[in-house]
């Protein structure tokens, strides 16, 4: 019998449930880190509420070349 260590750091994934990360490999949880308490830093553009994190900005509509047009088409 043989001892092995492998680097899997990089196939980690993690998904915010109850205000802990949950990490997981192969679709399998491997552990938890609680962030409800530790105040979580959002970049700009991202916004954390309650156990969602959403993408935020401003949608400009564009004008389009033919208006008033059935579904662009005159």
């Amino acid at each position: 019998m043989s001892d092995y260590r492998i680097n899997i750091t990089r196939k980690i994934t993690g998904k915010l449930e109850d205000g802990k990360l949950i990490l997981y490999h192969n679709h399998q949880p491997i552990g938890e880190l609680p962030v409800q308490d530790q105040g979580m830093t959002m970049y700009d553009g991202f916004e954390l509420d309650q156990s969602h994190v959403y993408a935020v900005g401003t949608y400009a509509f564009e004008d389009q070349y033919a208006k008033n047009c059935d579904m662009g088409w005159c």
